[in-house]
């Protein structure tokens, strides 16, 4: 009985070591074969990081204002509400010559406006303008763009709703 047990056992291994030699070492599909889908290398608007800074809220007689400041506490943007008017008022920094457009993008609606120039860059809106909402709701953020200057990619965060809110 021993041998045969023996018998058995190294005909076992011989028939797994015939099969282990059999199995190839190199898979089957080559990694360097392999196409991976590659990400464009061009980024939407809404991919880019939002530019420094953080909302101010301030309430005021007629209204509230909220105001994006970058870290030198200098004002970037800024929506404020009129209540006697009513009236929402967008501004951003920058000097221009004269009227210039502004592009202003959330993640479902885009408008151009031409802008007043008067110590920044500003547009005037009904307070029902549905720019408004889709800038209060749009998923992360909402850019602000004029030609010649740098975009601003601004947080829909609560203190732009609050002064949305206030003017209706």
């Amino acid at each position: 009985m021993k041998k045969c047990s023996k018998l058995i056992y190294f005909s076992a291994m011989g028939i797994v070591s015939i099969w282990a030699n059999n199995i190839s070492a190199k898979p089957a599909v080559e990694i360097n074969q392999l196409s991976f889908v590659q990400p464009p290398q061009t980024k939407a608007w809404n991919d880019y990081p939002r530019t420094r800074g953080d909302w101010r809220l301030s309430l005021n007689e007629d209204g509230s204002t909220a105001r994006y400041l970058d870290q030198n506490e200098n004002s970037l943007f800024q929506v404020d509400c009129r209540v006697s008017i009513p009236s929402i008022t967008i501004w951003r920094a920058g000097q221009t010559q004269g009227s210039q457009l502004i592009k202003i993008r959330t993640e479902t609606l885009e408008e151009v406006f031409r802008t007043r120039s008067s110590s920044g860059i500003s547009i005037e809106l009904e307070p029902t303008h549905p720019l408004l909402d889709a800038m209060s709701i749009t998923i992360g953020r909402f850019s602000v763009e004029v030609e010649g200057m740098e975009t601003l990619y601004l947080p829909a965060w609560a203190e732009f709703s609050r002064v949305v809110e206030d003017c209706r």
